[in-house]
């Protein structure tokens, strides 16, 4: 699945992060890095499905709920990302060969604490 993230920040031009997908046993099913140009960005974040062929379930199932969270490296600090509303919904959830877009905002306080 893919997420396409548009992004707004009030992170200082020049920082940078990475966002995940994890799932409700906060295993990381996809990670992306960005680097902060101005205010107004975007990042694509892909979002694994479980392997089928294999007993060790090592990603999203059909239908699963998914979280995002960022991480700024420059202050070790995690917060949760909690879109708006993701297609009229108000949570992830993973389909095979899914798409979707959303307009999220980065506070300036992931610089420092939690969001």
């Amino acid at each position: 699945m893919s997420v396409l993230l548009n992004l707004e920040s009030e992170m200082k031009s020049e920082e940078s992060g990475e966002i995940g997908a994890f799932t409700a046993n906060d295993v990381c099913v996809g990670a992306s890095s960005f680097q902060i140009s101005n205010s107004k960005f975007q990042i694509g974040v892909a979002v694994w499905g479980d392997d089928p062929t294999t007993e060790v379930v090592d990603g999203l199932r059909e239908g699963e709920t998914f979280s995002l969270k960022i991480w700024n490296p420059q202050t070790s600090v995690e917060g949760g990302l909690v879109p708006a509303s993701i297609d009229g919904r108000k949570r992830l959830v993973y389909r095979t060969d899914g798409f979707v877009e959303e307009v999220v905002e980065i506070a300036a306080s992931i610089r420092s604490v939690s969001l």
